[in-house]
Protein backbone atom coordinates (compact mmCIF):
# COMPACT_ATOMS: atom_id res chain seq x y z
CA UNK A 1 0.00 0.00 0.00
CA UNK A 2 2.93 2.33 0.64
CA UNK A 3 3.99 2.09 -3.01
CA UNK A 4 0.42 2.79 -4.16
CA UNK A 5 0.15 5.86 -1.96
CA UNK A 6 3.53 7.08 -3.16
CA UNK A 7 2.40 6.73 -6.77
CA UNK A 8 -0.76 8.76 -6.16
CA UNK A 9 1.19 11.48 -4.30
CA UNK A 10 3.76 11.63 -7.10
CA UNK A 11 1.01 12.06 -9.69
CA UNK A 12 -0.52 14.93 -7.68
CA UNK A 13 2.88 16.61 -7.41
CA UNK A 14 3.26 16.40 -11.19
CA UNK A 15 -0.10 18.14 -11.64
CA UNK A 16 0.74 20.91 -9.14
CA UNK A 17 4.23 21.48 -10.51
CA UNK A 18 2.93 21.57 -14.07
CA UNK A 19 0.34 24.22 -13.26
CA UNK A 20 2.49 26.41 -11.00
CA UNK A 21 5.67 26.26 -13.07
CA UNK A 22 4.08 26.36 -16.51
CA UNK A 23 6.06 23.30 -17.57
CA UNK A 24 3.41 22.29 -20.11
CA UNK A 25 2.30 24.79 -22.72
CA UNK A 26 -1.06 26.31 -21.91
CA UNK A 27 -2.23 25.79 -25.47
CA UNK A 28 -1.76 22.02 -25.23
CA UNK A 29 -3.72 21.87 -21.99
CA UNK A 30 -6.51 24.20 -23.10
CA UNK A 31 -6.92 22.62 -26.53
CA UNK A 32 -10.10 20.54 -26.74
CA UNK A 33 -9.76 16.85 -27.53
CA UNK A 34 -12.84 16.87 -29.76
CA UNK A 35 -14.16 16.88 -32.38
CA UNK A 36 -12.05 14.15 -33.92
CA UNK A 37 -11.09 14.14 -37.57
CA UNK A 38 -11.26 11.02 -39.71
CA UNK A 39 -9.87 10.08 -43.11
CA UNK A 40 -11.91 7.54 -45.08
CA UNK A 41 -10.25 5.42 -47.76
CA UNK A 42 -11.75 2.74 -49.96
CA UNK A 43 -9.43 -0.28 -49.93
CA UNK A 44 -11.18 -2.86 -52.11
CA UNK A 45 -14.34 -3.82 -53.95
CA UNK A 46 -15.47 -7.40 -54.53
CA UNK A 47 -15.98 -8.67 -58.05
CA UNK A 48 -18.88 -11.02 -58.64
CA UNK A 49 -18.03 -14.37 -60.22
CA UNK A 50 -20.27 -16.73 -62.14
CA UNK A 51 -21.15 -19.12 -59.32
CA UNK A 52 -21.18 -16.43 -56.60
CA UNK A 53 -19.04 -18.59 -54.30
CA UNK A 54 -16.42 -15.91 -53.79
CA UNK A 55 -18.80 -12.94 -53.79
CA UNK A 56 -18.28 -10.65 -50.84
CA UNK A 57 -21.46 -8.67 -51.27
CA UNK A 58 -23.12 -9.51 -48.00
CA UNK A 59 -24.79 -8.26 -44.84
CA UNK A 60 -25.05 -9.38 -41.21
CA UNK A 61 -21.58 -10.91 -41.37
CA UNK A 62 -18.54 -10.37 -39.14
CA UNK A 63 -15.16 -8.83 -39.89
CA UNK A 64 -12.24 -9.55 -37.53
CA UNK A 65 -8.80 -7.95 -37.68
CA UNK A 66 -5.67 -9.88 -36.73
CA UNK A 67 -2.47 -7.96 -37.41
CA UNK A 68 -2.54 -6.64 -40.97
CA UNK A 69 -5.38 -8.88 -42.15
CA UNK A 70 -9.16 -8.59 -42.01
CA UNK A 71 -11.13 -11.86 -41.95
CA UNK A 72 -14.76 -12.02 -43.12
CA UNK A 73 -17.12 -14.83 -42.14
CA UNK A 74 -20.79 -15.63 -42.64
CA UNK A 75 -23.69 -13.34 -43.40
CA UNK A 76 -26.33 -13.21 -46.13
CA UNK A 77 -25.57 -12.85 -49.83
CA UNK A 78 -29.28 -12.63 -50.78
CA UNK A 79 -32.59 -12.66 -48.96
CA UNK A 80 -32.73 -15.90 -46.93
CA UNK A 81 -29.57 -17.12 -48.65
CA UNK A 82 -26.53 -17.55 -46.43
CA UNK A 83 -22.94 -17.14 -47.50
CA UNK A 84 -20.85 -20.34 -47.54
CA UNK A 85 -18.88 -21.06 -44.36
CA UNK A 86 -15.54 -20.15 -45.92
CA UNK A 87 -13.24 -17.61 -44.28
CA UNK A 88 -12.20 -14.71 -46.51
CA UNK A 89 -8.96 -12.86 -45.84
CA UNK A 90 -8.04 -9.36 -47.02
CA UNK A 91 -4.54 -8.00 -46.38
CA UNK A 92 -4.95 -4.38 -45.40
CA UNK A 93 -2.83 -2.02 -47.51
CA UNK A 94 -0.45 0.22 -45.58
CA UNK A 95 -0.15 2.85 -48.33
CA UNK A 96 -2.41 4.29 -51.01
CA UNK A 97 -0.60 2.55 -53.86
CA UNK A 98 -0.54 -0.89 -52.23
CA UNK A 99 -3.05 -3.48 -53.37
CA UNK A 100 -5.30 -5.30 -50.90
CA UNK A 101 -4.45 -8.99 -51.31
CA UNK A 102 -7.28 -11.50 -51.07
CA UNK A 103 -7.58 -15.18 -50.11
CA UNK A 104 -10.42 -17.60 -49.37
CA UNK A 105 -10.01 -20.54 -46.97
CA UNK A 106 -12.43 -23.50 -46.83
CA UNK A 107 -13.67 -24.52 -43.39
CA UNK A 108 -11.56 -27.39 -42.09
CA UNK A 109 -11.64 -29.05 -38.65
CA UNK A 110 -8.56 -29.02 -36.41
CA UNK A 111 -8.67 -32.81 -36.17
CA UNK A 112 -9.85 -35.56 -38.47
CA UNK A 113 -13.58 -36.14 -38.13
CA UNK A 114 -14.03 -32.90 -36.23
CA UNK A 115 -16.76 -30.30 -36.72
CA UNK A 116 -16.82 -26.95 -38.46
CA UNK A 117 -19.36 -24.15 -37.98
CA UNK A 118 -22.40 -24.14 -40.24
CA UNK A 119 -23.21 -21.13 -42.39
CA UNK A 120 -24.87 -18.42 -40.31
CA UNK A 121 -25.90 -14.80 -40.15
CA UNK A 122 -26.22 -12.34 -37.29
CA UNK A 123 -23.50 -14.09 -35.28
CA UNK A 124 -20.91 -12.42 -33.03
CA UNK A 125 -17.13 -12.52 -33.39
CA UNK A 126 -14.02 -11.32 -31.59
CA UNK A 127 -10.29 -12.01 -31.74
CA UNK A 128 -7.93 -13.39 -29.11
CA UNK A 129 -4.24 -13.59 -30.03
CA UNK A 130 -4.22 -15.29 -33.44
CA UNK A 131 -7.72 -16.77 -33.08
CA UNK A 132 -11.14 -15.67 -34.28
CA UNK A 133 -13.96 -16.67 -31.92
CA UNK A 134 -17.51 -17.08 -33.27
CA UNK A 135 -20.74 -17.28 -31.26
CA UNK A 136 -24.39 -17.92 -32.15
CA UNK A 137 -26.29 -16.57 -35.13
CA UNK A 138 -29.24 -17.69 -37.25
CA UNK A 139 -29.74 -20.25 -40.00
CA UNK A 140 -31.41 -19.60 -43.38
CA UNK A 141 -34.89 -19.93 -41.85
CA UNK A 142 -34.21 -17.16 -39.33
CA UNK A 143 -34.01 -19.61 -36.42
CA UNK A 144 -31.25 -19.20 -33.85
CA UNK A 145 -28.66 -21.96 -34.12
CA UNK A 146 -28.67 -24.26 -31.08
CA UNK A 147 -25.13 -25.27 -30.12
CA UNK A 148 -25.37 -25.65 -26.33
CA UNK A 149 -23.73 -22.25 -25.83
CA UNK A 150 -20.52 -23.46 -27.48
CA UNK A 151 -17.92 -21.20 -29.11
CA UNK A 152 -16.04 -21.73 -32.36
CA UNK A 153 -12.30 -20.97 -32.58
CA UNK A 154 -10.56 -20.44 -35.94
CA UNK A 155 -6.76 -20.43 -35.84
CA UNK A 156 -5.39 -17.95 -38.38
CA UNK A 157 -2.05 -19.79 -38.45
CA UNK A 158 -3.35 -23.34 -38.93
CA UNK A 159 -6.48 -22.16 -40.85
CA UNK A 160 -8.66 -24.69 -39.00
CA UNK A 161 -11.71 -24.69 -36.72
CA UNK A 162 -12.15 -26.05 -33.21
CA UNK A 163 -15.40 -26.26 -31.26
CA UNK A 164 -15.10 -25.10 -27.66
CA UNK A 165 -17.86 -26.74 -25.64
CA UNK A 166 -18.73 -25.83 -22.07
CA UNK A 167 -18.14 -28.64 -19.60
CA UNK A 168 -21.17 -30.94 -19.37
CA UNK A 169 -23.58 -30.43 -16.49
CA UNK A 170 -26.03 -32.75 -14.78
CA UNK A 171 -29.65 -32.75 -15.93
CA UNK A 172 -30.81 -32.40 -12.32
CA UNK A 173 -28.78 -29.23 -11.74
CA UNK A 174 -27.81 -27.68 -15.08
CA UNK A 175 -25.30 -24.86 -15.12
CA UNK A 176 -26.73 -21.58 -16.46
CA UNK A 177 -25.61 -20.59 -19.96
CA UNK A 178 -26.55 -17.80 -22.39
CA UNK A 179 -28.35 -20.02 -24.88
CA UNK A 180 -28.96 -19.36 -28.61
CA UNK A 181 -29.27 -15.78 -29.89
CA UNK A 182 -28.29 -13.41 -32.71
CA UNK A 183 -27.13 -9.81 -33.11
CA UNK A 184 -25.23 -10.03 -29.83
CA UNK A 185 -21.63 -9.11 -29.01
CA UNK A 186 -18.61 -10.97 -27.61
CA UNK A 187 -15.23 -9.66 -26.42
CA UNK A 188 -11.98 -11.07 -25.01
CA UNK A 189 -11.13 -10.12 -21.42
CA UNK A 190 -8.06 -11.44 -19.59
CA UNK A 191 -8.16 -14.76 -21.44
CA UNK A 192 -11.93 -15.13 -20.97
CA UNK A 193 -14.90 -14.19 -23.21
CA UNK A 194 -17.61 -11.65 -22.36
CA UNK A 195 -20.99 -12.01 -24.13
CA UNK A 196 -23.74 -9.39 -24.08
CA UNK A 197 -27.26 -8.80 -25.37
CA UNK A 198 -28.75 -9.65 -28.72
CA UNK A 199 -32.14 -11.04 -29.69
CA UNK A 200 -33.88 -14.41 -29.54
CA UNK A 201 -35.41 -16.24 -32.51
CA UNK A 202 -38.76 -14.61 -31.71
CA UNK A 203 -37.14 -11.16 -31.73
CA UNK A 204 -37.31 -10.67 -27.97
CA UNK A 205 -34.79 -8.21 -26.59
CA UNK A 206 -31.99 -9.61 -24.44
CA UNK A 207 -29.92 -7.51 -22.05
CA UNK A 208 -28.08 -10.24 -20.16
CA UNK A 209 -24.28 -10.39 -19.76
CA UNK A 210 -22.16 -13.54 -19.47
CA UNK A 211 -18.54 -14.51 -18.90
CA UNK A 212 -17.04 -17.68 -20.39
CA UNK A 213 -14.26 -18.76 -18.03
CA UNK A 214 -11.72 -20.38 -20.33
CA UNK A 215 -9.89 -22.32 -17.59
CA UNK A 216 -13.09 -23.90 -16.27
CA UNK A 217 -14.89 -24.02 -19.65
CA UNK A 218 -18.06 -22.76 -18.02
CA UNK A 219 -20.38 -19.75 -18.23
CA UNK A 220 -20.91 -17.30 -15.38
CA UNK A 221 -23.78 -14.80 -15.48
CA UNK A 222 -22.89 -11.16 -14.79
CA UNK A 223 -25.35 -8.32 -14.06
CA UNK A 224 -27.83 -7.61 -16.86
CA UNK A 225 -27.99 -4.18 -18.44
CA UNK A 226 -30.68 -1.92 -16.97
CA UNK A 227 -32.73 -1.37 -20.09
CA UNK A 228 -33.77 -3.28 -23.18
CA UNK A 229 -31.68 -4.98 -25.82
CA UNK A 230 -28.89 -3.45 -27.78
CA UNK A 231 -27.29 -4.72 -30.95
CA UNK A 232 -24.28 -2.51 -30.26
CA UNK A 233 -21.80 -3.03 -27.45
CA UNK A 234 -18.05 -2.64 -26.96
CA UNK A 235 -15.48 -3.48 -24.28
CA UNK A 236 -12.97 -0.67 -23.68
CA UNK A 237 -10.60 -0.02 -20.79
CA UNK A 238 -12.06 -2.96 -18.81
CA UNK A 239 -15.54 -1.48 -19.18
CA UNK A 240 -18.48 -2.84 -21.18
CA UNK A 241 -20.46 -0.09 -22.93
CA UNK A 242 -23.86 -0.33 -24.63
CA UNK A 243 -26.02 2.33 -26.26
CA UNK A 244 -29.81 2.37 -26.26
CA UNK A 245 -32.36 4.87 -27.58
CA UNK A 246 -35.45 5.34 -25.42
CA UNK A 247 -37.05 8.11 -27.47
CA UNK A 248 -36.50 10.47 -30.40
CA UNK A 249 -35.00 13.09 -28.09
CA UNK A 250 -33.00 11.03 -25.58
CA UNK A 251 -30.65 8.04 -25.54
CA UNK A 252 -28.47 6.33 -22.96
CA UNK A 253 -24.95 4.98 -22.53
CA UNK A 254 -24.87 2.08 -20.08
CA UNK A 255 -21.54 0.83 -18.75
CA UNK A 256 -20.34 -2.03 -16.55
CA UNK A 257 -16.86 -1.93 -15.05
CA UNK A 258 -15.01 -5.28 -14.97
CA UNK A 259 -12.19 -6.05 -12.56
CA UNK A 260 -8.92 -7.68 -13.68
CA UNK A 261 -10.38 -10.94 -12.32
CA UNK A 262 -13.35 -10.50 -14.71
CA UNK A 263 -15.84 -9.94 -11.92
CA UNK A 264 -18.30 -7.08 -12.37
CA UNK A 265 -19.65 -4.15 -10.39
CA UNK A 266 -23.07 -2.61 -11.10
CA UNK A 267 -24.29 -1.04 -14.33
CA UNK A 268 -24.34 2.73 -14.52
CA UNK A 269 -26.22 4.92 -16.99
CA UNK A 270 -25.53 8.31 -18.54
CA UNK A 271 -28.35 9.91 -20.52
CA UNK A 272 -27.64 12.20 -23.46
CA UNK A 273 -30.02 14.28 -25.59
CA UNK A 274 -30.50 13.60 -29.30
CA UNK A 275 -32.02 16.80 -30.64
CA UNK A 276 -30.88 19.60 -32.96
CA UNK A 277 -29.87 21.83 -30.03
CA UNK A 278 -27.40 19.38 -28.47
CA UNK A 279 -24.78 17.22 -30.24
CA UNK A 280 -25.50 13.52 -30.10
CA UNK A 281 -26.19 10.56 -32.41
CA UNK A 282 -29.79 9.64 -33.20
CA UNK A 283 -30.96 6.17 -32.09
CA UNK A 284 -30.05 3.47 -34.61
CA UNK A 285 -29.61 -0.26 -35.12
CA UNK A 286 -27.18 -2.21 -37.29
CA UNK A 287 -24.52 0.41 -36.59
CA UNK A 288 -20.83 0.11 -35.78
CA UNK A 289 -19.51 0.63 -32.25
CA UNK A 290 -15.77 0.28 -31.58
CA UNK A 291 -13.17 1.72 -29.23
CA UNK A 292 -10.40 3.80 -30.86
CA UNK A 293 -7.48 5.82 -29.56
CA UNK A 294 -5.54 8.90 -30.59
CA UNK A 295 -2.63 7.87 -28.35
CA UNK A 296 -1.40 8.81 -24.87
CA UNK A 297 -4.16 6.79 -23.22
CA UNK A 298 -6.98 8.78 -24.83
CA UNK A 299 -9.92 6.50 -25.70
CA UNK A 300 -13.14 7.14 -27.62
CA UNK A 301 -16.16 5.15 -28.65
CA UNK A 302 -16.75 5.46 -32.39
CA UNK A 303 -20.47 5.08 -33.22
CA UNK A 304 -21.19 5.14 -36.93
CA UNK A 305 -23.65 4.54 -39.78
CA UNK A 306 -26.64 2.27 -39.00
CA UNK A 307 -30.36 2.07 -39.67
CA UNK A 308 -33.26 4.08 -38.26
CA UNK A 309 -35.84 1.87 -36.52
CA UNK A 310 -35.39 -1.10 -38.84
CA UNK A 311 -36.63 0.71 -41.94
CA UNK A 312 -34.37 -0.94 -44.53
CA UNK A 313 -33.96 -4.71 -44.54
CA UNK A 314 -34.43 -5.87 -48.17
CA UNK A 315 -34.33 -4.47 -51.66
CA UNK A 316 -38.09 -3.92 -51.46
CA UNK A 317 -37.39 -1.06 -49.04
CA UNK A 318 -35.80 1.11 -51.72
CA UNK A 319 -38.96 3.20 -52.00
CA UNK A 320 -38.49 4.40 -48.42
CA UNK A 321 -35.18 6.07 -49.27
CA UNK A 322 -36.91 9.28 -50.43
CA UNK A 323 -40.27 10.95 -49.67
CA UNK A 324 -43.14 11.02 -52.14
CA UNK A 325 -43.99 14.21 -53.95
CA UNK A 326 -45.56 16.75 -51.61
CA UNK A 327 -44.46 14.91 -48.46
CA UNK A 328 -42.11 16.38 -45.89
CA UNK A 329 -38.75 14.60 -45.78
CA UNK A 330 -38.31 12.50 -42.64
CA UNK A 331 -35.11 11.29 -41.05
CA UNK A 332 -33.11 9.21 -43.54
CA UNK A 333 -33.67 5.44 -43.29
CA UNK A 334 -29.91 4.91 -43.01
CA UNK A 335 -27.17 7.12 -41.62
CA UNK A 336 -23.73 8.01 -42.97
CA UNK A 337 -22.51 10.04 -39.98
CA UNK A 338 -19.78 9.14 -37.47
CA UNK A 339 -19.88 10.15 -33.81
CA UNK A 340 -17.29 9.91 -31.05
CA UNK A 341 -17.81 9.66 -27.30
CA UNK A 342 -14.76 10.58 -25.24
CA UNK A 343 -14.24 8.08 -22.44
CA UNK A 344 -12.96 8.92 -18.97
CA UNK A 345 -9.25 8.22 -18.43
CA UNK A 346 -9.53 5.36 -15.97
CA UNK A 347 -6.78 2.78 -16.12
CA UNK A 348 -3.11 3.30 -15.25
CA UNK A 349 -0.35 2.72 -17.77
CA UNK A 350 0.36 -1.03 -18.11
CA UNK A 351 3.69 -1.88 -16.49
CA UNK A 352 5.80 -4.33 -18.55
CA UNK A 353 8.03 -5.09 -15.55
CA UNK A 354 5.32 -5.66 -12.96
CA UNK A 355 6.39 -2.88 -10.59
CA UNK A 356 3.64 -1.90 -8.17
CA UNK A 357 4.68 1.76 -8.11
CA UNK A 358 4.88 2.31 -11.85
CA UNK A 359 1.67 0.36 -12.44
CA UNK A 360 -0.14 3.26 -10.74
CA UNK A 361 1.49 5.93 -12.94
CA UNK A 362 -1.32 7.94 -14.61
CA UNK A 363 -1.74 7.91 -18.37
CA UNK A 364 -0.76 11.17 -20.09
CA UNK A 365 -4.42 11.69 -21.02
CA UNK A 366 -5.50 11.28 -17.40
CA UNK A 367 -2.82 13.72 -16.28
CA UNK A 368 -3.95 16.30 -18.84
CA UNK A 369 -7.58 15.91 -17.73
CA UNK A 370 -6.64 16.54 -14.10
CA UNK A 371 -4.76 19.69 -15.07
CA UNK A 372 -7.69 20.90 -17.19
CA UNK A 373 -10.06 20.45 -14.25
CA UNK A 374 -7.72 22.41 -11.95
CA UNK A 375 -7.61 25.22 -14.52
CA UNK A 376 -11.40 25.29 -14.78
CA UNK A 377 -11.73 23.53 -18.15
CA UNK A 378 -14.08 20.64 -18.86
CA UNK A 379 -12.17 17.38 -19.34
CA UNK A 380 -14.56 16.19 -22.07
CA UNK A 381 -15.30 12.81 -20.51
CA UNK A 382 -18.58 11.15 -21.63
CA UNK A 383 -19.37 13.86 -24.19
CA UNK A 384 -20.38 13.40 -27.84
CA UNK A 385 -19.13 15.17 -30.96
CA UNK A 386 -19.64 14.46 -34.64
CA UNK A 387 -16.43 13.38 -36.36
CA UNK A 388 -15.16 15.59 -39.17
CA UNK A 389 -14.67 13.47 -42.30
CA UNK A 390 -12.02 13.91 -44.97
CA UNK A 391 -11.78 11.76 -48.09
CA UNK A 392 -8.63 9.66 -48.42
CA UNK A 393 -6.89 8.45 -51.55
CA UNK A 394 -8.36 5.46 -53.35
CA UNK A 395 -6.38 2.26 -53.32
CA UNK A 396 -5.58 0.40 -56.56
CA UNK A 397 -8.66 1.63 -58.39
CA UNK A 398 -11.02 4.53 -58.79
CA UNK A 399 -14.02 4.47 -56.49
CA UNK A 400 -16.31 6.37 -54.17
CA UNK A 401 -14.88 8.73 -51.57
CA UNK A 402 -17.34 7.70 -48.84
CA UNK A 403 -19.16 4.42 -48.11
CA UNK A 404 -22.48 6.28 -47.93
CA UNK A 405 -25.43 5.36 -45.73
CA UNK A 406 -25.36 1.71 -44.74
CA UNK A 407 -26.15 -0.74 -41.93
CA UNK A 408 -25.59 -4.36 -40.89
CA UNK A 409 -21.98 -4.38 -42.10
CA UNK A 410 -18.89 -6.04 -40.66
CA UNK A 411 -16.41 -3.88 -38.76
CA UNK A 412 -13.45 -4.15 -36.41
CA UNK A 413 -10.83 -1.83 -35.01
CA UNK A 414 -7.44 -1.59 -36.73
CA UNK A 415 -4.28 -2.93 -35.14
CA UNK A 416 -3.08 -0.19 -32.80
CA UNK A 417 -6.62 1.14 -32.30
CA UNK A 418 -6.35 4.27 -34.47
CA UNK A 419 -9.18 3.44 -36.83
CA UNK A 420 -11.68 0.88 -38.04
CA UNK A 421 -12.18 -1.41 -41.05
CA UNK A 422 -15.68 -1.67 -42.57
CA UNK A 423 -16.91 -4.19 -45.14
CA UNK A 424 -20.22 -4.65 -46.94
CA UNK A 425 -23.68 -4.18 -45.44
CA UNK A 426 -27.00 -2.88 -46.75
CA UNK A 427 -27.28 0.48 -48.49
CA UNK A 428 -30.29 2.82 -48.47
CA UNK A 429 -31.93 0.83 -51.28
CA UNK A 430 -31.63 -2.42 -49.35
CA UNK A 431 -28.90 -3.66 -51.72
CA UNK A 432 -25.89 -5.54 -50.40
CA UNK A 433 -22.54 -3.82 -50.77
CA UNK A 434 -19.24 -5.58 -51.49
CA UNK A 435 -16.63 -2.95 -50.71
CA UNK A 436 -14.10 -2.31 -47.97
CA UNK A 437 -13.16 0.93 -46.21
CA UNK A 438 -10.67 2.12 -43.62
CA UNK A 439 -11.58 4.99 -41.30
CA UNK A 440 -8.52 6.46 -39.55
CA UNK A 441 -8.93 8.95 -36.69
CA UNK A 442 -6.69 11.71 -35.37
Amino acid sequence: MAEVAAGVIAAEQVVSTTIEGGAIAGYAIAKDTMPLKATITQIARAQEDDNNSLALRRSNHTLSVIGKKAYIFGGEIADKELAPNDVHSITLPSSHDEKADYACYPSLPSEEGGEVPASRTGHAACTRDNQIIISGGRDSTGTDIEEDSSLWLWDSSELKWQKLRPNPTSTSSPTPAPGPRHNHSIFPHNGNIVLHGGKSSSGDAMSDTWLFKSSAKSWLQLPSAPAGSTTNAVLADNTLYTITGSSAVSSEVHFLRLTPESTATEWQTVEFPTNPLTPGPLPRVGAGLVSVTTGYGRLYLLYFFGERNGTVTTTSASASASPKSGEKAADPPLYSDIWSLQLPSLSPVPDPHGSTLSSFTPKPAALKDRIRRKLGYEDGGMTWAEVGIEAGEQVAHAGKVHPGPRAWFGADVLEGGRGVVVWGGLNAKGEREGDGWVVRVE
